[in-house]
């Protein structure tokens, strides 16, 4: 009987990647090229690098020091917000112009705005409302002190009005703007700290919105 050149029919399990049609003795290997074993298999992602004591000191201070200064700091500052009556609360989508609109509102003399304290989620985790308005209070002090500096080498400053005077105020309120299926839920909370609650929107061209979005990212 014949007998193929290519094997010698033994019954040898195939291997990976070999492929046999069945005739006997007759295998047939099939090996992905290059390029398909780069798709299949990509590589690993990068281990990241642990943080060292000074990084992991440093996160926890971004986290928690703006917490222990509105305590420390509570008899100081509700003399700004002992008066505040009406919460003013951004919705929409970010890059719409949220932080020019909460600096134009922020130099009003009865008017605070914080900057991106996400007062939202004090809410959500129960902060009580003479702790988050002292929270509110110490983000206003922190965008003082930085400069009123923005994305883009912006500043928001406002020459000449009430930015950063330590004033008592009748509304205070959070820049940060929440998609306003997200932030509904939370409105019967706030009225019920605050007698008039007021939503603010901005409104941008969507282009100029995704251009700039991309533009932080570092993606052109």
């Amino acid at each position: 009987a014949a007998r193929s050149s290519l094997g010698s029919g033994t019954g040898r399990p195939a291997s990976p990647g070999e492929v046999r049609d069945g005739a006997p003795g007759l295998r047939i290997e099939c090996r992905p090229s290059p390029e398909a074993a780069a798709i299949s298999n990509p590589p690993a992602p990068p281990t990241p690098g642990r943080r060292g004591p000074l990084g992991g000191l440093r996160a926890f201070a971004k986290r928690h020091l703006p917490t222990v200064r509105a305590i420390a700091r509570y008899p100081r500052n509700r003399r700004r917000f002992a008066r505040a009556d009406t919460y003013a609360m951004f919705v929409g989508f970010p890059r719409t112009g949220s932080t020019l609109l909460g600096a134009l509102l922020n130099a009003h003399p009865d008017i605070l705005i914080a900057n991106e304290a996400n007062a939202l989620r004090f809410i959500e985790s129960g902060t009580p409302r003479w702790l988050m308005l002292s929270l509110l209070v110490e983000y206003d002090n922190a965008f003082v002190r930085s400069g009123y500096a923005g994305f883009g080498g912006y500043t928001y400053h406002v020459p000449g009005q009430h930015q950063g005077d330590r004033r008592p105020v009748r509304v205070i309120g959070d820049k940060r703007g929440l998609f306003l299926p997200k932030s509904l839920p939370h409105l019967e909370t706030l009225r019920g700290m605050f007698p008039k609650v007021r939503l603010l929107r901005t409104v941008r061209n969507p282009f100029d919105a995704i251009t700039t979005h991309f533009q932080k990212k570092g993606k052109h």
